[in-house]
């Protein structure tokens, strides 16, 4: 399975998940706007004789913020649904088949190699878990032979998978992480949320 066809599983897997919050999302936000009516239509009825001017402003300034602060809950589930989808992606990072975590090193290194940052040797650093396994990759392709100086853990916590690869010097590096590429996509994924989930824009 290529990193694209994952990402794309992975990015419908979460999409489902956030249309289900969503739906029950927009069950209780119905909900709210219904009682706020009902108890807007009884209060207008029981004051009318005397304030019925003054009680359509109060009620309006109190449905005003009703919607205020309904948008802010929708505000904070966006953000949450975001959060689960991306905990999503990280999970199924961590947890790729070992032939799929090899396709996927391979590539994101050789990519790295290819940008045309480097001239000479360079050292492919990767989650400790995946040194012997960066390692045959390299051992096994003439190009990354060559190019390839030693393959080092990286110390970072919060990187999943992937690959850095500097130059021999350390003034040179492509992020090739998990992480970063997940940052780098962060704004088509909320951009795809908005159009397939929140319906933002469309």
């Amino acid at each position: 399975m290529s990193y694209e066809t994952l990402r794309e599983k992975v990015l419908e897997e979460a999409r489902r998940e956030a249309e289900r919050i969503l739906a029950e999302a927009r069950e209780k936000a119905e909900e709210i706007l219904r009682s706020a009516e009902e108890e807007y239509r009884r209060k207008v009825e029981k004051a009318r004789r005397k304030a019925l001017q003054e009680l359509r402003e109060r009620k309006n300034a109190e449905y005003v913020s009703k919607v205020v602060e309904l948008s802010m809950e929708f505000v904070k589930l966006k953000n949450s649904i975001l959060e689960k989808t991306l905990s999503k992606v990280r999970e199924k990072l961590r947890n790729l088949p070992q032939d799929a975590r090899r396709e996927s090193l391979k590539r994101l290194i050789k990519e790295a190699l290819e940008s045309g940052v480097f001239g000479s040797e360079v050292v492919v650093k990767v989650v400790p878990q995946d040194v012997g396994l960066a390692e045959s990759i390299v051992m096994q392709d003439p190009m990354l032979r060559r190019a390839v100086l030693r393959v080092e853990a990286l110390d970072s916590d919060d990187v999943v998978g992937g690959a850095i690869v500097e130059s021999a010097d350390g003034k040179r590096a492509v992020d090739n992480t998990y992480r970063a590429r997940i940052e780098r996509g962060m704004p088509k994924l909320i951009e795809r949320l908005n159009e397939e989930v929140f319906k933002v824009g469309g």
